[in-house]
């Protein structure tokens, strides 16, 4: 694979770059036909995406609207479905806990689940994007 350089001198000026898949920097134009140890290990199009965004690769772009009152309102939203599944199925009956503390439960288990999912894959230097084999 070749260097995919992203500029980071001043237009009008000779080209001087850093390349996307390895982090060198200051690459004259003519690096981008040389090869690259890739250390990242993204695709080409990955890196083509990251240099055109801005956003690194394996980084969720949060989409127009999605903003913290949204997902706020949907966790809260997903909270009283799950209370209303609780109920429906009579699944607080085994332990007598009201249906809104189980599910409050529930629903806090799979955010530390998330969290700690997160921290091993990084602990481990995988990209979070990846599949988990």
């Amino acid at each position: 694979m070749k260097h995919s350089l992203e500029r980071t001198s001043p237009k009008g000026g000779p080209f001087i770059g850093t390349c996307t898949l390895c982090g060198k920097t200051d690459l004259p134009i003519g690096a981008a036909t040389q090869d690259c140890e890739n250390v990242r290990g993204l695709t080409q199009d990955e890196a083509v995406v990251e240099a055109i965004t801005g956003v690194p690769a394996g980084i969720a772009v949060q989409p127009p609207g999605m903003d913290a009152e949204y997902f706020k309102e949907r966790e809260a939203r997903f909270r009283k479905e799950l209370e209303h599944l609780i109920n429906r199925h009579s699944r607080e009956n085994g332990s007598d806990t009201p249906d809104f503390i189980l599910a409050e439960f529930l629903a806090d288990c799979l955010a530390a689940w998330d969290k700690n999912l997160t921290r091993r894959e990084q602990w481990y230097g995988r990209r979070l994007d990846a599949p988990i084999a």
